[in-house]
């Protein structure tokens, strides 16, 4: 093994005894703490909870509530009568009955506090208001998409790409305010999959089972230090209170081709056990157009090649997701969970390819490629949280295993000729074996200490370890007979453990100030070896990750808040595998074991406007920035992409996000970021610059009308943008969806139409000293969906615990 034990261990084990006797040591003290629901036993996040002084209305302290409804305060230490006060954006506002506290010490529990929905008459016709589709909190932006219309027959990944910010290309690759590094995680964990394999499980999870989507620019000490560009948590639906209840889900997609999916999402609890399932399948099928023009500038004018491609890609998906927590008695519970998903794809390409210029090259080449992927996921989770007094101290941990096995398979046939139609040259034909399995570990453990009037304690210890297995076999057809070709083949192990510690205070720093600091310690200690090549690379850093978050209460229509956090981005497993990957006659890919993590530092500063208009600046440094740099050999115009490090790259940017209540009925939600992006290296001995000036626009209209209906129309608009060496041009597309309730609400039917006119293409280039390349892509992005979805319930609806799982490691298994 390649730990250190006797050299980290040391910190590790003090800090876990210092949560352990910190807990031990926890205060018992008076709390108030409840839950507040709608009237669809639904939880009301970020309510107002104030406690008032029955005699003369005046305020003794408050709170709001989390994502699950619930909050929890210190009780008021003076004998008297106060009366609980709630409000909440589209809610109307609520008194409780008086009660009495009886001295210090005294406790009391809501289990359910109802807020009504506030109502509308229109026309003789009842219109509900509808909470705010994006909220900003300190440390993230909340998007709230259960009652969106576009949500209804989406899949996940098609809802993520219209959240405000967020970017997703054709290949699943995703960014946040224009930045790449983003870590995406669900329910707070790690999904453990690469940029493709993300993709096929967002694309197989029905958008119903999503309740909201948090962009968190800049995380706490709280969350690893993975992620250059922030974190995208993705938070699942779960129920609440005592019963049974779920829904059921059927969908036609149409761009072109043929797709469709089904699901069931059920709940259960009863007395001490609360449980879940959720299970989809889908079958999608997509397509795309390629066409490349590379000049070997090398070469002399007039030398370059064209390529045209051609690819369909269906893959079946299944995902599966079941828990059950226990409660032991009121203050302890446990649980577990089980995730599973398998993918299984197939990919048709073929390539037509001109060479122009030289006549030392064939005139044409035609290629015909097939692919096969699969990969199955499998993770188990296990977790235990303790409630250690009756002021909020909370100790939880939680223990899990992955294990990833996947096979990508490839044959590839080339027909060359003198010129397209002309002479027939020679016929090549390839194959790339490629199984790879990980084994991931992990364990963590987090203290939470309130201690009253607005201060808190968080803490945690947290050991990863990674271990990869990665073949890539590349065989040539000789004489009919398939031969390994040892130079272009490679067997790569890759062990990883990376030992953490953070701890963070928050305070108020005077009565409108607020401030919260943490510091992450993170120690990664690797090694790559290549079988194959015999080569042995081992690397050990560490470093340290602060955090800040200064939040200023004006006035009760004007908030500041600052925030700054460092960050660090690891390249993913396959990146560092000397590899090589076979694409086609004159493209292949291999890895970088020399690859060096990415560091950066985050600055962000917001303005609030009466709870809604929000105006924001940021500003991004990072050092080391890797992506794919492309090298050609033009001797073969055969051009290999890798990844390698550039300088450092700066990313300023200015956020809007402008709420417009029209009517009632009838609202707008504005988002506009226009940023700043430099990335500089040298390159071929020469200084390569690549700047420009970004602007990102989204429009969501929004119609709640009478007879259940709801429609929903969104226009987005990307405007030319760079990353690395690449230059994109610009992109914009419009969406609209129309969902109509039936059956109190029991019987949804959806229709969704994307890209309603098919302007959602892709369009870039680079250039470099010795090479140039333009890319346009044009792909399945117009679909038309259809989805009916049935809801049911016996008895009160429930929440089980969400906050399950540590695992943040695995997006780099492949490439996110």
């Amino acid at each position: 093994m390649i730990m250190n034990r006797e050299l980290l261990n040391r910190p590790f084990l003090f800090l876990a005894l210092f949560l352990l006797c910190f807990a031990a040591n926890a205060q018992q003290a008076g709390k108030i703490s409840g839950k507040v629901t709608d009237q669809n036993s639904q939880p009301v996040p970020f309510a107002n909870v104030a406690i008032l002084n029955q005699t003369d209305s005046s305020l003794v302290t408050g709170a709001v509530t989390n994502e699950s409804g619930e909050f929890a305060m210190g009780s008021p230490k003076t004998t008297g009568t106060y009366i609980v006060r709630l409000s909440a954006i589209g809610y109307e506002k609520k008194y409780s009955r008086p009660f009495k506290i009886e001295g210090e010490g005294y406790s009391k529990h809501w289990s359910n506090l109802t807020l009504p929905e506030e109502t509308q008459n229109l026309d003789g016709v009842e219109v509900r208001a509808t909470r705010p589709s994006v909220i900003v909190e300190a440390d993230k932006t909340v998007v709230d998409i259960q009652n969106s219309a576009l949500t209804e027959g989406n899949t996940a990944l098609e809802v993520l790409e219209k959240s405000p910010g967020v970017w997703v290309d054709q290949d699943g690759n995703i960014q946040l305010n224009g930045k790449a590094g983003v870590l995406v995680m669900i329910d707070d964990r790690r999904t453990f999959m690469s940029a493709k394999e993300l993709q096929s499980l967002l694309n197989s999870m029905s958008a119903n089972n999503i309740k909201s989507i948090e962009l968190i620019t800049n995380p706490s000490a709280k969350y690893d230090a993975e992620g250059s560009a922030g974190i995208i948590n993705i938070k699942l639906k779960r129920g609440i209170d005592t019963g049974f209840n779920g829904s059921v889900n059927l969908g036609y997609n149409y761009n072109e081709r043929n797709s469709y999916n089904g699901g069931v999402n059920f709940n259960y609890k009863k007395g001490k056990v609360s449980s879940f399932l959720q299970a989809d399948y889908s079958h999608r099928a997509r397509w795309r157009e390629l066409t490349m023009r590379r000049e070997f500038i090398t070469q002399g004018e007039g030398q370059y090649m064209e390529q045209y491609a051609y690819n369909e890609h269906t893959f079946d998906n299944i995902n599966l997701n079941l828990g059950m927590d226990y409660d032991i008695n009121d203050r302890h519970s446990l649980g577990f969970m089980v995730k599973s998903f398998n993918s299984d794809g197939t990919i048709g390409f073929d390539v037509e390819t001109f060479n122009f210029g030289s006549n030392e090259f064939p005139g044409f080449v035609q290629a015909d490629n097939d692919m096969n992927d699969n990969t199955q996921n499998n993770s188990v989770n296990f977790h235990y949280i303790a409630k250690l007094d009756t002021n909020g101290t909370k100790l939880s941990v939680d223990l899990d295993y992955v294990n990833k096995v996947s096979e990508d398979f490839g044959s590839f046939n080339n027909e060359v000729y003198t010129s397209k139609g002309g002479e027939f040259l020679v016929e090549e034909n390839f194959r790339n074996i490629n199984p790879n399995k990980f084994d991931i570990y992990s364990a963590k453990a987090d203290l939470t200490k309130p201690f009253g009037k607005g201060k808190s304690l968080e803490a945690g210890v947290k050991f990863s370890q990674v271990v990869s297995d990665n073949e890539v076999r590349f065989e040539a057809l000789t004489d009919g007979q398939w031969e390994l070709d040892p130079t272009r083949s490679n067997h790569f192990i890759y062990t990883e453990n990376i030992y953490a510690a953070y701890a963070s205070y928050g305070f108020p720093l005077t009565e409108k100030i607020s401030v919260k600091a943490g510091l992450r310690y993170e120690h990664t200690v690797a090694e790559g070896e290549s079988v194959t090549l015999n080569q042995v690379n081992d690397r050990s850093y560490a470093g340290f990750f602060p955090s800040l978050f200064v939040n200023h209460n004006v006035s009760e229509n004007y908030q500041v808040g600052f925030n700054y956090s460092r960050r660090i981005n690891r390249p993913n497993y396959q990146m560092l595998n000397p590899y090589f990957l076979y694409i086609d006659r004159y493209t292949v890919a291999t890895g970088n074991p020399n690859l060096q993590p990415v560091f950066s530092h985050n600055v962000e500063l917001n303005q609030t406007f009466k709870k809604k208009y929000i105006f924001g600046l940021g500003y991004n440094k990072s050092e080391n920035v890797f992506t794919e740099v492309p090298q050609a050999d033009v001797d073969s115009r055969l051009v290999v992409f890798s990844p390698r490090n550039l300088d450092d790259a700066h990313d300023a940017y200015a956020r809007l996000i402008l709420p417009v209540d029209v009517k009632d009925w009838f609202s707008i939600n504005n988002v506009a970021v226009v940023s700043y992006k430099q990335f500089s290296s040298v390159i071929n001995d020469e200084k390569v610059v690549n700047e420009r000036f970004n602007t990102y626009f989204q429009s969501r209209f929004s119609f709640v009308l009478p007879k259940g209906f709801k429609v929903e129309l969104s226009g987005t608009y990307i405007g030319p943008n760079v990353w690395g060496i690449f230059r994109m041009d610009e992109q914009a597309w419009a969406d609209l969806g129309v969902k109509k309730s039936l059956l109190d609400d029991k019987l949804t039917l959806s229709l969704n139409f994307n890209d309603i006119f098919h302007t959602r293409q892709f369009q870039g280039s680079f250039e470099l000293p010795d090479q140039s390349t333009d890319i346009g892509n044009r792909f399945s992005s117009q679909s038309l969906n259809f989805t009916v979805r049935y809801n049911f319930s016996q008895g009160k609806q429930f929440r089980v615990n969400t906050n399950r799982g540590n695992l943040e490691e695995l997006n780099r298994a492949g490439g996110n």
